[in-house]
């Protein structure tokens, strides 16, 4: 139940909360994955700065609800800015990966948490 979300760094730094919220509306959110980026500045040796990320997923309970936001458009307004939005597909050489890690977290009991960077 996920979807990709691209050009969100007009979102600003708050694009996680924002996206939640605005998704809200088709069903419970259960994660918003964010990655923002660092960049070395060009003038200054040493000093890096912040860039909000481009692109993030958005994961939501339930398929009927990803399909509702889906359904709206590959590009959508939120607070005030276009976006990308496209279904998610899971890549078949990461398959394998994924039991491996399913069974790494069964082993530590990990239930998993809310990820906003």
């Amino acid at each position: 139940c996920i979807y990709v979300v691209r050009k969100i760094n007009r979102l600003g730094f708050e694009s996680p909360s924002l996206l939640r919220r605005h998704y809200e509306q088709y069903g419970p959110v259960e994660w918003t994955l964010v990655a923002h980026s660092r960049v070395r500045c060009q003038h200054r040796a040493g000093l890096t700065r912040l860039r909000p990320s481009g692109l993030g997923f958005v994961v939501m309970a339930r398929a009927e609800d990803v399909h509702s936001v889906l359904t709206q458009g590959s590009v959508q307004v939120v607070q005030g800015a276009l976006i990308g939005v496209g279904g998610f597909t899971k890549h078949e050489s990461l398959k394998g990966l994924e039991e491996d890690v399913e069974e790494d977290e069964d082993e530590e009991g990990d239930e998993g948490e809310e990820v906003e960077e």
